[in-house]
């Protein structure tokens, strides 16, 4: 059962007098009682409700070990068999050369790259692999790249 509280006096940082608050008492305190809006800052996107739920991250409960890839100065698609929800590279840890990663538009020297790898640094992306495909290229030839998924 909900309480309202209701402010008696003027004061100033207050609401004005008569105005009701929902509340809901619960252990002998009174709580204030709030809608949760959604949306990016400065967006209303609605309050949350049957028809317009919280949103929520979808986890994983699988993962993918991809393994080791050969990587070169041609840009090479990370593929994996299941629908990802995040994608783990580890640029191998004997790698000479730098690994960019981006679209198949990558090129060896970074271009187009959203990140870049050196020997041994891992990148972890929260991403699914059906809509768009990532592409890791290198530097210089004879270069691997470690990769995983969760699924």
């Amino acid at each position: 059962m909900a309480e309202n509280a209701t402010f008696q006096s003027d004061v100033l940082a207050t609401p004005p007098v008569g105005t009701v608050v929902a509340a809901d008492e619960i252990a002998g305190a009174i709580h204030q009682r709030m809608k949760i809006t959604v949306g990016d800052d400065g967006v209303n996107d609605g309050d949350v409700s049957a028809a317009n739920p919280l949103p929520v991250m979808d986890v994983a409960t699988d993962m993918e070990g991809g393994g080791k890839v050969a990587v070169g100065v041609t840009a090479v698609q990370m593929t994996f068999t299941g629908v990802t929800k995040s994608i783990i590279l580890t640029a191998d840890m004997a790698n000479l050369g730098t690994l960019y990663v981006g679209k198949s538009t990558v090129t060896t020297a970074g271009a187009n790259a959203f990140a870049f790898l050196e020997a041994g640094e891992s990148l972890t992306i929260e991403f699914d692999d059906v809509t768009n495909a990532v592409y890791v290229v290198a530097s210089i030839a004879a270069q691997n790249v470690w990769k995983g998924a969760l699924i």
